[in-house]
């Protein structure tokens, strides 16, 4: 049969990214305390199609990552293995590849002690065109320092989502960006909250009220402290309770290291090498 992708293309443009999105598969994420959680992933693979070439051919992307459908994944497998094996079957010099998938963080209510399942949106990306990133989008609650202020009694609050974009040389766990959203947060979310919870959670926000600003600068301070990280970017939105809109923030910065983490890294190389 006639192969219309491999015919030459005259018009002098390539494409920086071309591929397929929305493969939905069965994966398996590795937890923090060496256990292993199933969930499904969502895929987007592209790859970098030279000018001359007229297409790519669609099926290979699918045909790659039906083979990993069900596999324990991490970024490292994805960058030195999938994307390699898409790169080889497109014929291509650089691709792109994206997972997202649902993670449960195990959470304890603050009172009564019950222990609920917490679903926070999570994405490896991994590329040729920048480093392997992990990004994790957390909800929390925010309470508004304007409305305590002005206010003879009570605080508008709302559900907020932060969403954390980091690079690092570190292994870095997806419950530990949850641990430093929540640090930086008004209040934790739980998914489950008795009476005695509810009381705890709606005054520990009123103690800790936090604007978007507040927000991503408190996890901004904590990013530039974790070990390993090189960038990072921070963006936090409120879905507001008494406006249409929703309020936004973001924080992107590169991170140089401090010298006491120079110090453990050089000291983690000559480890290595010996």
């Amino acid at each position: 049969m006639k192969d219309v992708q491999k015919e030459k293309d005259r018009r002098n443009v390539a494409i920086n990214k071309v591929g397929i999105r929305k493969v939905e598969l069965p994966i398996k994420i590795r937890t923090k305390d060496n256990g292993a959680q199933a969930s499904i992933a969502t895929w987007s693979a592209f790859v970098q199609l030279k000018q001359e070439a007229r297409g790519t051919h669609m099926s290979r992307f699918t045909e790659v990552l039906q083979r990993f459908g069900n596999e324990s994944l991490n970024m490292k497998m994805i960058d030195e293995d999938i994307k390699k094996q898409i790169k080889t079957a497109l014929g291509a010099e650089k691709a792109h590849v994206e997972v997202e998938f649902v993670y449960f963080i195990k959470k304890i209510t603050p009172v009564i002690n019950k222990e609920c399942m917490l679903p926070v949106r999570c994405k490896f990306i991994v590329s040729d065109f920048h480093k392997p990133i992990l990004e994790v989008k957390t909800p929390i609650t925010t309470l508004c320092p304007c409305s305590k202020e002005i206010s003879s009694a009570g605080a508008h609050n709302q559900r907020s989502y932060v969403t954390v974009q980091v690079i690092s040389d570190e292994w870095f766990w997806i419950e530990d960006l949850v641990k430093i959203t929540e640090e930086s947060a008004s209040c934790p979310i739980w998914p489950m909250l008795k009476r005695p919870d509810e009381k705890w959670v709606t005054e520990k926000a009123y103690k800790d009220p936090r604007f978007v600003e507040d927000v991503v600068r408190e996890v901004a301070i904590r990013m530039r402290e974790a070990a390993g990280v090189k960038w990072y970017k921070v963006i936090c939105e409120n879905e507001e309770s008494i406006h249409v809109h929703n309020a936004y923030a973001e924080v992107e910065e590169k991170v140089t290291l401090k010298p006491w983490q120079k110090v453990m890294k050089d000291s983690k190389q000559r480890k290595l090498e010996e």
